[in-house]
Order: structure tokens, then sequence, then C-alpha cells
């Protein structure tokens, strides 16, 4: 089999043996891992208090109290008296699906909830791990040392380490996205539904992926089967704020944009580098909605006639990610769904590859890389999430004209041999 046509995974498990020899890859992924779990597993000792992970227990506590935390005088007094030197945020922003997640955090004191919630993290990373490389079929998985260096840069990264430090919903986030891979490629429909349950939980995020069942065998039935589930998750909410939900939800949202953690230059995206060169800042709502028109048409163009073809459908869904993560504007801890791509790297062509995994490197401690690029003459006030939000639109450029290429397009090479 030409090169040309084989997975990265099996080109670089072959060049490394055969340049250092077997024992040199096997080395590096022991290195990498055990770094990647030193650091994770060492993050949630430090003294720091999540920021938003306060929020989640504020929300959990209300709801175990029987109120409602979309109410938003109930919310200010309950989030003041419960952490009275923390920035108040003026609404409850997450949606009511969240009550799974937060409602069981008010059974435990807000100290071990903290230190739970880094270990929690880290050990949905690796099962999103876990996930991914079990997803294919035995034939197409890439050897364990592979997927143990993809492991140990997504645990080296800094948006687990935002994810640890804040309190975030990063890892559930990415736990969603490997399900919803194992999901088209397996044909699971369980899978792929439970999924995008994880993806609503950021809803800016899940908004463009809610016309993945057209990728699926009969869609009216997986989009009939979604909606009940999604509104079954929703029950618990209702039966506390009742019939009010949906007003009191939305009307905390316009509190959203006008919060400085959610400004444009905080966040990554195509919106943060208009407001960098022009000084125009776009409003946050038309750039969710266009992100989900964008990644939306993306599946849907990239949706082909070969039903029997899994990994079609799981390369339109990479390359939907990868147009999500340049366009919208995430908090850096959001990014850390990138390392869905990472993990499929392995089964992509090498040009693809390389680029997800440069990507990768450049991402992983861009707070270090803004102090280098200024000894080189950069502006001192130069931002870690400007040079995300460039790597990530040059790298879902990138796959997107790759994909269009014939001989370099990101389809699967079967065979882990020649």
């Amino acid at each position: 089999m030409n090169q040309t046509t084989r997975p990265a995974g099996v080109i670089l498990k072959q060049q490394v043996e055969t340049i250092l020899g077997a024992w040199a890859l096997t080395s590096l992924a022991v290195v990498v891992l055990a770094a990647g779990f030193g650091f994770a597993l060492w993050r949630p000792l430090q003294g720091e208090t999540g920021f938003d992970l306060s929020v989640f227990w504020v929300a959990g506590r209300l709801w175990s109290d029987g109120l409602s935390p979309y109410d938003i005088p109930v919310w200010r007094e309950a989030f003041g008296t419960a952490f009275p030197d923390f920035y108040l945020h003026a609404a409850f922003f997450y949606p009511p699906q969240s009550w799974w997640i937060f409602r069981p955090l008010a059974a435990f004191d807000y100290e071990l909830v903290r230190i739970g919630w880094g270990y929690l993290a880290v050990g949905l990373v690796v099962l999103s791990g876990l996930i991914l490389h079990r997803a294919a079929p035995p034939e197409h998985r890439p050897d364990w040392r592979i997927t143990a260096l993809c492991l140990g840069f997504l645990l080296l990264n800094d948006a687990l380490g935002n994810v640890i430090f804040l309190g975030q919903m990063g890892a559930w986030v990415l736990l969603g996205a490997a399900c919803i891979v194992r999901g088209l490629w397996r044909r699971e429909l369980l899978s792929l539904i439970a999924g995008v349950a994880l993806l609503t939980l950021k809803p800016h995020i899940a908004l463009g992926f809610l016309v993945l069942p057209m990728l699926m065998a009969q869609p009216l039935r997986v989009f009939a089967w979604m909606g009940a589930f999604l509104g079954l998750l929703l029950i618990p909410a209702f039966v506390v704020s009742g019939v009010s939900l949906p007003v009191d939800y939305l009307s905390g949202l316009r509190f959203y944009s006008s919060d400085t953690h959610n400004a444009a230059l905080a966040s990554t995206g195509v919106a943060h580098l208009i407001v960098l060169v022009s000084g125009l800042e776009l409003d946050r709502m038309a750039v969710a909605l266009g992100t989900a028109a964008a990644v939306a048409l993306c599946l849907l163009i990239g949706r082909q006639s070969r039903a029997e073809d899994p990994w079609n459908d799981v390369r339109v869904f990479a390359l939907g990610t990868a147009v999500l993560i340049a366009l919208a504007s995430l908090h850096p801890h959001d990014t850390l769904l990138f390392g869905v791509l990472l993990f499929l790297a392995p089964f992509m062509r090498l040009p693809e590859a390389l680029l997800i995994l440069f990507t990768t490197l450049v991402t992983m401690r861009t707070a270090y890389l803004t102090k280098i690029l200024e000894l080189f003459g950069a502006p001192g006030d130069l931002q870690k999430e400007s040079i995300e939000a460039l790597a990530y639109l040059l790298c879902a450029i990138g796959l997107l004209a790759l994909s269009g290429n014939r001989r370099s397009g990101m389809r699967l090479a079967a065979g882990s041999s020649d």
C-alpha cells in the first residue's frame, strides 16, 4: 500500500520504529502520558477556587431547596450569600438539562466538590480517549502508543488546565463529541443522542450539530428519539421552575453579553480577530447563529450518498467541529473540544494529521508562546486568545481545503500493515 493512502498513525509508527527502533515510540508514549497525568493530577490540588464551579454548586443548592436558579433575584441573593467575595454573575446562564449534573453537587461541601470536579474532568478526558480509540473497527484502530501520545498531549493542554482551574464543563463537551463519533461510526443511536445531549450543556456549541440525524439512516426516526430524550432531560428543572422556566431562562440570557468575561477579546474565534483588527465587536447571538449555520451547512454538504461508509460521517463531523472551533466565540476551556480532532488524527491522511498536531502544539501553552514571541518583537499586550483564534482558523481552512482534494482528503485507509 502506498504511503499516501495509509493513515497517519500507521505511517508515524512505522517511521519511528524504522529510524529509532520500537523502543523509541514506546518510551515517547510513556514519557508524554506520564507527564500528562502528572500535570493533570497535580492541578486540582492547588488552592485556587473554581470561579465557574461556584455557579454550578449554587445552582445545585437552589434546585435541592426547590428554588429556581433562573429566578434572577433569588439567584443573586443565593450566590452573593454563598460567595460574597466572588464576582456576582448577573444571572444563571446554563440550560435546564444541567440539573442532572449540578443538582448532585449540592450533597457535598464546596471544597470537596472543587477537588473532585478536577479529577472528574481528568477522568472524562481519559474516558473520551478510550471511546474514540475503540469507536473504530478493530482493523482500523491505531497502535496503543499513538493513542497514548494523543492522550498525553491533551492532558498537558492548557485547555484542560483551564477547565480544572475554573471548574468548567469542557470535559463533558469532549465526552459528548466522543459519543457522537462512536454513534456515527458504529451506527449506535443511543451513543449519538447521548453525545448531542452532552453538547447541549453548551447551547452555542450544540446548535449546529442538531442536524446530525441527517447523517444517519432514517433521520426522521433519529430526530424523534433525540427530541424525546432531550425533552425528558428538561422535566426536573420544569418541576422546580414551573411553566415560566423558558421565559426566565431566556430573560437571564440578556445579561450574558454584558458580562466582561464573555467579551470577544476574552474568547477565541473570528469575533476575537475582528475586534482585534477593527475594534468592531460583533453581537454574540449573531456570531452563535452564524456559526451554527456554517456548521450545519458543512455537515449537510459533506454528507454523501454512501450510507454504508460510516467513516465519511465521522470525517464530516470532524470538519464541522473544526469549523465550529474556528468561528465560534469560545472561552479557552471550551477549546478542549479540539481534542476530538487530535484523537481522530491517527485515522486521517498524513497532511491532515500533521496540521492537527501542529495546531495542538501551538495552542498547548499559548501563555508561554506569547512571551517567546514578544522577544522577537511581538506587541507586549499580545493575548493568548489571539494566537489560539488564528491557529484554529488556519487549521479549519487547511482541513477544508485538504478535504476537497481527492488524493489527500480525510478518507480512512484500512489496514495497519504494508
